[in-house]
C-alpha cells in the first residue's frame, strides 16, 4: 500500500478529508491518477491488485474507489462483488 496526503487545499489534522482508494496494478497509472486528483485536499491510498485493495477495504473507509477492472488475481468486477 502506498498512501499520500495531498496538502494543497486540505484540511491539516481534519479527520473528515475524503479518503480515496486508487487500484490498478499499471503503476504509472496509479501515479497519473493520483497527480491528477492529489491537489484537491484528499488522501489517497493506492493498491497495486485486487487483493491488497480488499484487505486495505477491511481496515479503512473510502470515500471513493477508482479501479481498474482488468486485472490479474482478483480483477475489479470481482473485487466489487466482495466489498
Amino acid at each position: 500500500m502506498t498512501s499520500f496526503k495531498a496538502t494543497q487545499g486540505a484540511n491539516s489534522g481534519n479527520d473528515n478529508e475524503a479518503r480515496i482508494l486508487i487500484v490498478d496494478d499499471e503503476k504509472r497509472i496509479r501515479e497519473m491518477i493520483r497527480e491528477y486528483i492529489g491537489s484537491h485536499g484528499y488522501v489517497i491510498e493506492e493498491a497495486a491488485d485486487g487483493l491488497e485493495a480488499l484487505t486495505l477495504y477491511s481496515k479503512l473507509e473510502y470515500s471513493l474507489i477508482i479501479l481498474d477492472v482488468m486485472m490479474p488475481g482478483l480483477d475489479g468486477w470481482s473485487l466489487v462483488k466482495e466489498i
